[in-house]
């Protein structure tokens, strides 16, 4: 493990909290008790919308992927992705490393308000996880990926076995990224059972150090 040498140490402290304990503490140094109390109900409904928000698309996805098949499922899912990631990776390798790295992480952070661990950083990437995963972990652990949501090896599941369902999103991301002839923002080191713990983010410093086995896995060839 590197020392992280992109982000300060307060920086640092400040993108592993949650969003949501951030401006908590901004609130609370002002000492203002009814604006805490105010934005503390706010995340309340925030949390339980997002859970609820987890659960329906994950019942709906597993539900289509039973239906149809994995490759179908692919193709169904893909011009969400690519209209969704397209716009996204306009111009973002051009950007400076660090710029980078803010954008990354605060990707996944901001979507699930979730607190994050990062990790280290060496001369071709800084990596990252969530503290938890605020998508599969908290799925895996509600009992939601059971039956139909499970996947097995394909290029939307990177080649990984007993896969759940909601989790393929990570993988598609990276297939549109790829045929949009681009890397995506980060290339994800996924544990061998996906789901009871979070996943690694890599963020590399240049195309060219991505290695092989990341395009392998997806069965496409590295963007030029």
């Amino acid at each position: 493990m590197g020392k992280v040498t992109t982000l300060t140490p307060e920086e640092i402290r400040e993108l592993e909290m949650s969003p949501s304990d951030v401006i908590r503490e901004k609130i609370a140094a002002l000492g203002n008790e009814e604006a805490l109390a105010a934005y503390d109900s706010f995340v309340a409904t925030f949390n339980m919308v997002h859970d609820a928000y987890l659960m329906q698309a994950n019942a709906a996805e597993c539900a289509l992927f039973k239906e149809v098949g994995p490759d179908k499922y692919q193709e169904y899912m893909y011009n969400n992705f690519y209209n969704g990631n397209a716009p996204m990776m306009d111009g973002y390798w051009e950007k400076p490393f660090k710029e980078r790295v803010l954008f990354a992480i605060n990707a996944t952070r901001t979507f699930h308000n979730c607190k994050m661990k990062i990790l280290g950083e060496d001369d071709k990437k800084l990596w990252y996880r969530m503290d938890p995963c605020g998508a599969g972990q908290k799925l895996w652990e509600a009992g939601m990926c059971e039956g139909g949501c499970i996947a097995d090896p394909h290029p939307i599941t990177a080649g990984g076995k007993n896969f759940p369902v909601y989790c393929t999103h990570a993988p598609l991301a990276e297939i549109v990224a790829n045929d949009l002839n681009t890397c995506y923002i980060y290339q994800q080191d996924y544990p061998e059972q996906v789901g009871p713990c979070s996943c690694i983010f890599n963020v590399y410093k240049h195309k060219e150090d991505i290695p092989q086995s990341y395009f392998d896995r997806i069965n496409r060839k590295r963007p030029e």
